[in-house]
């Protein structure tokens, strides 16, 4: 196996958790945000632009959905 073809895989809990779109949304949510802390760590900075295009897609977690 290549560096490539490895995954990771950032979210937590139950296989029928992880079938719940607010489990799922959430987990992107986090690892966005992972990425941006990582980043700027190392100094390098994503404009906002950037990272609102990133959250804009996930859908808003319902209070009761998660």
């Amino acid at each position: 196996m290549t560096e490539r073809d490895k995954s990771v895989y950032l979210m937590l809990g139950t296989d029928a958790e992880k079938k719940r779109p607010s489990v799922v949304a959430g987990a992107v949510n986090d690892t966005i945000y992972a990425m941006k802390v990582v980043a700027e760590s190392y100094g390098v900075v994503f404009s906002d632009a950037v990272i609102d295009q990133l959250f804009e897609p996930l859908p808003l977690i319902e209070a009761g959905d998660s």
